[in-house]
């Protein structure tokens, strides 16, 4: 680049400027190009601080990776299984474009890895009781069945239902159907 003058036929005067690769750009022409693009700064700014955290948080996703590792003491197959929904090609997707949600879905994939191979570490067993035995053989004292429904229960319980199963508000479909339980636990 190089400053000159060059003579403007449309004004009848000589104009300042630059001339580039062969073109002559006026000052007044370089002078906007610079507050044009000036005026990008801002907004090239923020990019830049966006992509700078992405980095640091997908940077941030190895540890994360290993925190889950050591939190749900994966191994074997589980370990394997983890492994293989880290590799997708999906999730490399998801933590470039979305870095916030890739390290909650670490830890999501994580457990459903342990349900995925069905560990034997995380099976929750639960004992059952023994019915006590009874002191005698005799049958309880009173009627030996059900007492008789109510007549007007049955009918009540029926328009419950007609309520539960229409597009009625929500909270009056949930009243109507605790109704129902509460009836039913009567008969």
């Amino acid at each position: 680049m190089s400053s000159e003058t060059q003579y403007d036929e449309g004004s009848g005067q000589d104009v300042k400027g630059v001339t580039h690769d062969g073109k002559f750009y006026t000052a007044e022409a370089v002078f906007q190009f610079l507050d044009a693009e000036e005026g990008k700064l801002p907004e090239l700014r923020t990019k830049a601080a966006e992509a700078e955290a992405a980095r640091g948080k997908v940077g941030n996703l190895d540890e994360v990776i290993d925190g889950v590792r050591e939190k749900l003491n994966l191994d074997g197959d589980t370990l394997e299984t983890f492994d293989k929904l880290l590799s997708n090609p999906k999730f490399d997707v998801v933590k470039n474009l979305v870095p916030d949600f890739a390290v909650e879905l670490v830890e999501l994939l994580g457990l459903a890895s342990l349900q995925k191979s069905g560990s034997s570490k995380k099976k929750v067993t639960i004992k059952r009781k023994a019915p006590k035995e009874s002191n005698s053989s005799s049958s309880p004292k009173g009627s030996t069945g059900r007492p008789a429904p109510s007549k007007g229960s049955n009918s009540e319980i029926k328009q419950l239902e007609k309520v539960v199963n229409s597009s009625a508000p929500m909270k009056q479909r949930r009243d109507a159907l605790l109704k129902i339980r509460h009836l039913k636990l009567q008969l």
